[in-house]
């Protein structure tokens, strides 16, 4: 199974709610792992297997105008991942 790696910006002033979501996604859309960053730079949500529904793609992920999606690398995926599970 091919894997992608998805950042979402979700853009709002909730300072209770994060602001950056970072997936793993395999061909289904279903996330592996994921990150979650508040606006302070807080990880919340660091997380294997998420079951709850699958992640959309970007372009549905793109027609909300308070989000903001786009594909990154494994690379910048895994920064990230390294750094919340340090958290």
């Amino acid at each position: 199974m091919t894997k992608r790696y998805l950042f979402i910006k979700w853009i709002h002033s909730d300072s209770l709610e994060p602001v950056e979501f970072y997936y793993e996604l395999g061909n289904d859309q279903w996330a592996s792992r994921g990150i979650e960053v508040f606006a302070d730079g807080s990880v919340a949500g660091v997380s294997y297997g998420l079951k709850e529904a699958p992640i959309p793609v970007l372009e549905e992920v793109n027609l909300d105008p308070q989000l903001q999606g786009s594909e990154i690398t494994e690379e910048e995926f895994e920064a990230v991942w390294l750094e919340g599970m340090s958290c």
